[in-house]
């Protein structure tokens, strides 16, 4: 082989290495891969020993690989060394050095093969030097993504075979096995992934072994208790150890892992034996390369040595040995480790192939953008490596031959999981279970050893008990011994030893025994889940008091049993996955309902008892907050109200002040907790309380003490107590031994503490319920009672079996609870049981006594709410939660319905929070209004707290009713307020605000809900709707008494076409027209400098009034734009809009003397003051500010704040000189409608006003809305009122411009005007003489309005771009949308037929286009449709002139095409970009048409005023619409007549005549509808416009579309054999003639074209054809 050096090296095998060690093999090259394998085992006394055949094939095989890449590369530059370590890390310390001292041998990269020590030395002298290193490894454990970023590691063990091998054992049924393993390092590591791969499945391992063989001549197999015995071999099994294999006939074997030497191919064996056989594609060329590098060894002394004996045969041949090929065939290559040594060199290679070409071979780790490792792997596996694919097959020996090879390209469907099985395996291979009594495989392996100590009573299964043995003290944790805690230890062994003798053995737990096991609790009380995972999951094995190892096995483990001697203790298992009890202070019952049972019995007992309203004190101990949880969450359920919650902590009476401790007006307190904590909390209300104040609580079974300790307690109304049932006394013998008790050592046997009988005999009780429950259902799962069964040895899956017949043996015991009532009787505290919870769950109450001691009763006050209690209304099932909430609690709430928000990417949702400032300003408006009320109205709602709360509907009006209705519905989740969360019970009225009326059905949703609703703008649609805005009405009335009290009664108006001053104008006008004032012209000011003027220069004509309603900034530029030279005359200027916030008018350059109509109250001066003074760091400052500035600034109010934004600084202050909002001002008045109207039915139902009254509750509340309209009250120096329907009063200020100063000089307030006539007098008048014409229109261009003999032709609406509802439009719409739906789904089915190949090869461009254009004719109705506006009025002739264009112009391109394709013959093609342009050009010529007529025609919409409003039309002319469609009409004429010249033609399935038939049908519903429009009354033009563009629509999609994708849908090919009409045998359907094909089928072709490649059968005809 050119260029390859091969060396026999005879000192790898018997000489020193005081030389530098040299290659197996070698190529040079300037830079190399080095491959480090161990081609011996282990080196002896410097001599190489083991020579290991596998590792030297994997040396072959890298040769093979890199001579085959250098075939293919263009670098040649990289050579290859394999040297042979023999398990030795100094060679290979040696080797590397060499490299690393020798620059002219550049090392490349790595590939080593060798064991622990040689592979550490080189992965860190690799990774110091960031080498590209990949890693060969045989662990099956081993985590394959490397630490090492410049190391991959290639694993060579079998994971895929041991997973197979689980996967194989449900193949045969086998659920109870041995393992057997070959002292190997393969097998092990095999068995031990197996093991670990079995834990989470049902597969039983009666025991696992390791197999020491007695020779390399017999493996002899121990006699398994199970049928099925898992071998694994790693690969070392000889012939002759599988030959005279020994093993029980009883037994069956599955064999995983080779067999060195056996011919699998050639031999049977018996039926008990299976085998998982690996197969690999095979690397062709391999064998021979291999015999090739032997035979140049034939003379080599070391041939022995180094020669492969697979491969010596070839060798023979070529020496001319008498030996034949077919004797002598070479081994096929296809295992693993050649297959990923192939893999690994070619990644190796391209790598450094990729270092080569980028220049990256000096410094890599700097040059490349990733590291080494992410290089390698990408070069493995992103595809660019060639891919083996073994997979693993189920053989049975005695089938016959096992194939060794597979083809890569085979079908491996048949896999089952990660094997496969070939026909059918030997029945008696089925099946290996345990049908019984298969304790033995509960044995677990822990992976550590714990040196906690416990009890274990050896038994079949087990009851894990926790106890308190020790308890935690100042002193240390864990330190102290706990005798009651040991005693109940005892009790529990005990009642377990004893249950079978105490009850009768016959019946009870027969051929089975269950033992106790006692742990200490102390250790894990914080989270005893962490006990029970590590018990379940065989983590650890215990000591016993010998000190002995105990093994606990999971699957023997059948419930649990917690004891709790302490609540300060009660801390459940939330994870339990088996049964699991508990026995404490709360009670007897489930552990995990440990809470709920309790909980739900002290429920019903307040019910009971009419306890409806308490108050909660609980302690910080974890358990009693967990039972305070529990509680709550069953209130929620019910109608019970907490007043308050109340956590406490040491030191209550330090710090916990009188309101809290007393309760007044009757009101119950539960106290939740501890002995310490209710001691202090009693001795407080001792030394505060009042003797006329008497206390009620509910006290518990475990801090009852701390009030029986107080020997007087005055303050004692009564208390309640529910305590668990105190069960029979039940005293059994201690049957436990001392020396199996670990802890006793630690124990004082003279110590005073003892577990009361009571608590003693609880757990006796909860032994016995539990043993009880574990016996019936052995009885009735293990029928034959002999022992455990199949069916009663997975307690996981029996948890809910054992759970409810435990709950029912529970259920049918006694009453588990009892209520006491303790109270001062006489001097003395006294107690008597007063009911119980019957077994079915009612509460029962004895009431009636015979002590002499209480009378003959006992009275049980009620704890209820006897007026306001907002907490008894709290919403508690919201599903929506709420972004940003701004919430102000209170008693009663006044919400705001404000935009915070802006609209987000869809309809509902929210954006960023918005930067305009007057919205900003509306909120903080809110804010201050509410906060200050009863600061700037000291009467307000005396002894009552506003509070309220912001709903942001993000400027979407739809979503304001969302939130409205959620809010009103409880469907909103508050839960980001530590307050009582809001509740539409405590909310009595809605603010609303917006720009205008679009939210009037928000504040009509709210009427409906029977709530008080103010907006902050005056609706013009609703008058009904209370608003802190007069509107326009008053306004345009004040401007009117002032032109009618001068007797200026014709005047110019000028106007915006904003709504917001367009609506202003249109009152005006119509107010002005019932007065008697004429508007000689209405004038249209923008902001252009063309309409400036205009207005200039009509108005000079005369000095005529002017009246301007229009914005600051359009006055501005009008001022500032004219002749200050201009004709005196008066002025008259609307600056009450929300845009003229500034008082500062001399940037406006107004005329000297103008007339100003301003409002009252415009702005607010508190408002004004309390913002730009506002400094938020003040720590007065309400929360909600701080949480509202958290939100507008996007930062967190501190570092407690879990978020990541940035923490606020409350020491800006943004809120210095800026202008205010006129908004802000109508939030606020609106604000004190809302509350003044609460306040007025609150003085009606409470005139004492101490606070919410029930008087209010029942009936004052609903009274709220209708009263509204009534409010009267002073703001400063305005009163606030209202008169019919609603209409606030508003006063409006007259003034003159003067000196860039305003001069007050009139008032009007509710139609009276008061003037200073002096100032007046010297204004010119405004009057018309004679002749004077009236302006009723508005025409923003300014132009002249349309002469009256001609308005008659437009059609007037009253609304402008919305549907007109007609019934022959909503008839039309149906009609095209039908039909432009059917385009679609004729498109989409086009569509389908070009992606599945039936039309692939035709062009069907112009066929989707010409459904395009169908469906453009169907939307051109949609204009007619909608009241007139700009845009409408246009698209009314655009739309179908260009549709028609378009659709016309691929008629005519089609009709063309047809006869090119005549024309040009077979074989023959258009060209598709010739088409495509044809068609632009045609639709083109319309649609400059189209743009020039609007371009010219603009403005498209006039208007008029009347006494209903201003009214809309479309200037449309009949004459120019059908004018404008001329160009169409010569389309339709001329495709009409050309298409009587292609009529014969049957290209494209006859296509030309269906063209035909649509263009000439075409023509006479234009005639018709032509003739009908230009004759008809103005009234029908739209209708019948309309139906001809729905009928011609309709034409072209059933006279051209369906009968085609009727023919699509029916033609199939039917090609078979046996006609002699065609060449080659082929028959053809008629259909397939009328097609146009590039080239006949079967041997015909053309030669046409050379750019595209024919079909030439005709099955690839077939397949390409389209349509």
């Amino acid at each position: 082989m050119p260029g390859i050096v091969l060396y026999v090296i005879v000192a790898t095998c018997g000489c020193s290495f005081a030389l530098p060690p040299t290659p197996i093999f070698q190529q040079d090259g300037d830079i190399d891969i080095v491959c480090l394998f161990d081609i011996h085992e282990r080196q002896t006394q410097g001599k190489c020993e083991d020579f290991n055949s596998v590792t030297m094939e994997m040396a072959y095989t890298a040769l093979w690989k890199w001579q085959e890449l250098n075939k293919t590369s263009s670098i040649t530059s990289i050579g290859l060394r394999v040297y042979d370590l023999c398990g030795s890390d100094k060679i290979a310390i040696e080797i590397l050095s060499e490299y690393i001292n020798n620059n002219n041998n550049r090392l490349g990269g790595v590939i080593s093969y060798t064991g622990k020590e040689p592979t550490n030395v080189i992965s860190e002298m690799l990774r110091h030097l960031y080498v590209p290193h990949v890693k060969f490894t045989s662990d099956v454990m081993t985590n394959i993504d490397d630490v090492f970023d410049n190391r991959m590691t290639v694993s060579l063990a079998l994971e895929r075979r041991v997973e197979a091998a689980v996967d194989a054992l449900g193949v045969l049924n086998w659920t109870y096995v041995d393992v057997v393993t070959l002292n190997n390092t393969g097998a092990i590591s095999e068995q031990d992934y197996f093991l670990q791969l079995l834990k989470p499945t049902k597969v039983c391992v009666h025991q696992h072994q390791i197999l020491n063989p007695d020779s390399l001549e017999t493996l002899q197999l121990p006699r398994s208790v199970p049928k099925g015995i898992i071998l694994f071999t790693g690969d070392v099994l000889t012939r002759r150890m599988f030959t005279n294999m020994e093993k029980s006939s009883f037994n069956k074997v599955l064999i995983v892992g080779g067999i060195s030497d056996v011919d699998l191919s050639q031999k049977l064996f018996s039926k008990d034996l299976v085998i998982l056989v690996e197969h690999f594609t095979e690397i062709q060329q391999l064998s021979d390369f291999i015999a090739q590098q032997q035979s140049r060894l034939n003379n080599s002394a070391n041939r022995a040595e180094l020669f492969l004996s697979d491969f010596e045969c070839d060798v023979n041949i070529t020496a001319g040995a008498n030996m034949t090929p077919e004797s002598c065939a070479l081994p096929s290559m296809t295992s693993r480790s050649l297959h990923a040594t192939s893999d690994s060199v070619s990644t190796m290679f391209k790598l450094l192939v990729t270092l080569v070409t980028t220049n990256c071979t000096r410094d890599i780790k700097s040059c490349l953008p990733i590291s080494v490792r992410d290089l390698l792997q990408y070069h493995r596996n992103g595809g660019q490596s060639e891919e083996w694919k073994p997979y693993l097959e189920l053989v049975s020996l005695s089938n016959g031959p096992v194939k060794k090879v597979f083809d890569i390209a085979a079908d491996l469907s048949q896999l089952y999981g990660n094997v496969k099985v070939e026909g059918h395996l030997p029945e008696v291979m089925y099946t290996s279970n345990c049908k019984e009594n298969c304790l033995t495989c509960s044995v677990c392996s822990a992976r550590y050893r714990s040196n906690e100590q416990i009890v274990i009573q050896p038994a079949d299964i087990f009851i894990v008990g926790t106890f308190p043995i020790y308890t935690s003290t100042s002193v240390g944790t864990c330190a102290t011994a706990n005798p009651p805690g040991l005693q109940a230890a005892r009790a529990f062994l005990s009642a377990i030893d004893s249950f079978k003798n105490r009850y009768n053995d016959t019946i009870s737990l027969q051929n089975i025994t269950i033992g106790g096991v006692v742990f200490d609790s102390c250790s894990h009380f914080k989270n005893p889940d962490v006990r029970v995972t590590d018990i379940e999951s065989c983590i650890y094995d215990y000591q016993d008091a010998s000190g002995s190892r105990v093994n606990l096995p999971p699957v023997r483990t059948a419930a649990y049993f917690h004891f709790h001697e302490n609540i300060d203790h009660v801390t459940t298992v939330q994870s339990n996955p088996k049964l699991s009890t508990s026995v404490s202070s709360l009670g007897l019952g489930l552990e995990r309902h440990v809470y709920k049972h309790y909980s739900d019995a002290l429920t019903k007992v307040l019910h009971k008892i009419k306890w409806t309203y308490f108050k909660i004190i609980h302690s910080t101990n974890t358990a009693l907050r967990q039972l305070v949880n529990e509680f709550i969450a069953n209130t929620d359920i019910g109608d019970l109200c907490i007043a308050d919650v109340i956590e406490i902590g040491p030191g209550v009476d330090d710090y916990l002040p009188q309101a809290t401790l007393l309760n007044k007006d009757g009101v119950g307190t539960l106290l939740f907790t501890t002995v310490d904590d209710t001691a202090k909390i009693l001795d407080s209300i001792q030394s505060l309380n009042n003797s006329a104040i008497k206390q009620k609580l509910f006290i518990f079974p475990w801090n009852i003490q701390a009030l029986i300790d107080i020997k007087r307690p005055e303050f004692l109304e009564n208390a309640l107590l529910l305590r668990p049932k105190n069960w029979p006394i039940t005293v059994i013998d201690d049957t436990l031994n001392d020396d199996v008790i670990p802890w006793l050592p630690d124990f004082d046997s003279k110590s005073n503490l003892t577990l009361s009988k009571e608590m003693e005999s609880s757990v006796i009780v909860g032994v016995d319920l539990l043993l009880s429950t574990i016996n019936a259902v052995y009885r009735e799962l293990c029928t034959k009672q002999n022992g455990v069964c199949g069916e009663f040895s997975d307690y996981r899956d029996l948890k809910p079996r054992l759970e409810s017949t435990f709950e029912m043996l529970l259920s049918g015991m006694e009453s588990p609870f009892e209520i006491h009532d303790y109270r001062m009787v006489g001097d003395l505290l006294d107690t008597v049981q007063i009911g119980k919870i019957e077994i079915g769950g009612d509460v029962t109450l004895a009431l009636s006594l015979a002590d002499n001691t209480r009378g003959t009763m006992v009275d049980i006050a009620p704890s209820t709410c006897t007026a306001w209690c907002p907490k008894c209304y709290t919403c508690k099932n919201g599903q929506t939660s709420v972004k940003d909430l701004l919430y102000l609690p209170g008693d009663i709430l006044i919400t705001g319905v404000l935009p915070v928000h802006v609209t987000g990417t869809s309809s509902f949702e929210c954006g960023d929070m918005s930067e305009d400032a007057f919205i900003s300003q509306s909120v903080e408006a809110f804010m201050y209004a509410v906060e200050s009320s009863q600061t700037r109205y000291p009467y307000l709602l005396n002894n009552v707290k506003i509070g309220a709360v912001i709903l942001d509907y993000c400027s979407n009006p739809y979503k304001a009713i969302q939130m409205v209705g959620n809010y009103e519905s409880c469907g909103i989740l508050f839960n980001e307020t530590e307050s009582l969360p809001p509740s539409p019970r405590t909310n009595l009225g809605y603010v609303v605000h917006g720009d205008n009326h679009t939210l009037d059905p928000v504040a009509e949703s709210i009427k409906d809900l029977n709530k008080l609703v103010v907006t902050t703008y005056k609706s013009p649609i609703d008058a009904g709707l209370i608003s802190g805005d007069a509107g326009n009405v008053p306004k345009s009335a004040a401007i009117v008494d002032l032109l009618l009290k001068l007797n200026w009664t014709y005047i110019y108006l000028v106007t915006s076409d904003s709504d917001v001053y367009k609506g202003a104008a249109d009152t005006f006008i119509k107010i002005a027209s019932n007065r008697g004032v004429c508007v000689g012209k209405i004038l249209g000011l923008d902001n252009s400098v063309k309409s400036i003027v205009e207005i200039s220069q009509y108005i000079e004509s005369s000095a005529k009034a002017v009246v301007m309603i229009t914005s600051r900034m359009s006055v501005k530029l009008f001022y500032t734009s004219r002749d200050q030279r201009s004709t005196a005359r008066p002025w008259i200027i609307d600056i009450t809009g929300d845009d003229w916030n500034s008082d500062d008018l001399s940037d406006l350059q107004l005329p000297q003397g103008s007339i100003l109509i301003d409002k009252q109250g415009k702005s607010n001066s508190g408002f004004e003051n309390y913002m730009s003074k506002f400094n938020i760091s003040l720590p007065e400052v309400n929360v909600w500010w701080r949480t509202y500035w958290s939100f507008k600034y996007g930062c967190r109010q501190s570092e407690e704040d879990g978020s990541g934004e940035s923490i606020c600084d409350f020491t800006v202050q943004p809120y210095k000189d800026r202008p205010f909002s006129p908004q802000a001002a109508r939030i606020i008045r609106s604000v004190d409608i809302a509350l003044h109207a609460i306040h007025s039915q609150y003085l009606q139902s409470c005139p004492l006003m101490p606070g919410v009254c029930s008087n209010f509750v029942k009936s004052g509340m609903s009274a709220i809305p209708a009263d509204v309209a009534d409010v009267y009250f002073q703001d400063g120096d305005e009163r606030i009122e209202f008169v019919e329907e609603g209409q606030l009063v508003q006063k409006y200020l007259i003034k003159t411009f003067s000196s860039n100063q305003q001069f007050e000089v009139g008032v009007w307030r509710d139609g009276v005007i008061t003037l200073q006539g002096s100032f007046f007098k010297y204004f010119p008048s405004s009057y018309c003489g004679k002749n004077c014409q009236c302006e009723n229109t508005i025409h923003f261009t300014n132009t002249t309005a349309a002469p009256t003999e001609n308005r008659s032709k437009y059609i007037y609406w009253k609304t402008t771009g919305v549907f007109n509802g007609r019934l022959w439009a909503t008839v039309l719409v149906a009609i095209a949308a039908t039909g432009a739906f059917v385009s679609l789904i004729l498109t989409v089915y086009v569509v389908h037929k070009v992606c599945n190949r039936t039309l692939a090869r035709r062009y069907v461009g112009l066929g989707i286009l010409l459904l395009l254009g169908v469906m453009l004719l169907f939307f051109s109705v949609v204009p007619f449709v909608i009241t007139p506006s700009e845009a409408t009025c246009g698209f009314r002739y655009v739309m179908p002139g260009c549709a028609y264009a378009f659709s016309f112009a691929i008629i005519l391109v089609k009709l063309t095409s047809l006869r090119d394709y005549r024309l040009l013959g077979l074989g023959g093609e258009v060209s598709n970009l010739n088409q495509y342009m044809f068609v632009l050009f045609i639709t083109g010529v319309q649609v400059a048409i189209a743009v020039q007529w609007w371009t010219l025609r603009s403005p498209l919409v006039i208007t008029s005023t009347s006494n209903v409003g201003v009214m809309y039309a479309c200037v449309f002319d009949q004459a120019e619409f059908v004018l404008h469609h001329s160009y169409v009409m010569m389309l339709i004429v001329t495709s009409a007549i050309y298409a009587i010249s292609v009529r014969q033609e049957t290209k494209n399935m006859g296509e030309a005549r269906l063209l035909l038939w649509c263009c000439w049908l075409c023509v006479p519903v234009w005639i018709v509808w032509v003739i009908v429009f230009l004759i008809q009354d103005r009234d029908y033009s739209e209708p019948t416009a309309c139906v001809a563009i729905v009928s011609c629509a309709t034409l072209m999609l059933t006279v051209i579309f369906i009968p085609k994708i009727h023919m699509v849908a029916k033609i199939k090919y039917s090609i078979s054999k046996g006609s002699k009409s065609f060449h080659n045998g082929y028959k053809l359907d008629a259909e397939f003639l009328y097609e146009r094909p590039y080239s006949l089928p079967g041997t015909l072709t053309t030669n046409y074209s050379t750019m595209k490649t024919h079909p030439r059968s005709i099955s690839n005809f077939d397949a390409s054809l389209s349509y």
